[in-house]
């Protein structure tokens, strides 16, 4: 594992599509915390046509990571400094909904999306195999994580799998490459 697991990590809430954007501002206004905007590799059929795209993991969502917990008064400060302008870049630091309070994601649940993201920030595809009706997955980022798929997809090349973030469920797809030979 790398030492990026040994720090807390936070979800920050944007607006979806502008991750990117929200990101890039965090990073300049906060040098001092490192970020993370994990990124999942999509088959997207439009018009025909098939194109491989990346997407954000959890839409409108990126994370920021410190090597000691933040205080309340810290977390003000860092909204206050973000969201000065006409359009709020950073909505709020998430927390748990049972608790209402702002919270530091479960390790457990930061190794795993650090595992799927391989170190970095992309998920790659899934090469799985079908024989019959039974599907193994060959390589790629869910290799051994079988009990994360809940469905697969093959014509949409797509896998669905379920993901905890702070407490809740998130069911995602990510990208696969579908092999219809038999396995050997």
């Amino acid at each position: 594992m790398s030492e990026r697991n040994n720090l807390y990590w936070y979800a920050l809430q944007c607006g979806t599509g502008h991750e990117m954007t929200a990101r890039r501002w965090f990073a300049r206004l906060f040098p001092e915390y490192g970020t993370l905007l994990p990124r999942r590799m999509l088959h997207i059929r439009k018009s025909g046509k098939t194109r491989l795209l990346t997407k954000a993991l959890f839409s409108g969502y990126f994370f920021m990571h410190t090597e000691t917990p933040l205080e309340t008064y810290r977390t003000q400060e860092i909204l206050r400094k973000i969201n000065i302008g006409l359009y709020p870049i950073v909505y709020r630091i998430l927390g748990r909904k049972d608790t209402e309070t702002i919270t530091h994601v479960h390790p457990d649940e930061m190794d795993l999306i650090l595992e799927l993201t391989a170190g970095g920030e992309e998920i790659g595809l899934t090469s799985i195999a079908r024989e019959g009706n039974i599907f193994r997955v060959l390589s790629g980022p869910l290799k051994g994580k079988d009990v994360l798929i809940k469905k697969i997809h093959p014509r949409k090349k797509r896998i669905t799998v379920e993901l905890n973030l702070l407490g809740q469920k998130h069911v995602i797809n990510l990208g696969a490459d579908v092999l219809m030979e038999p396995i050997r």
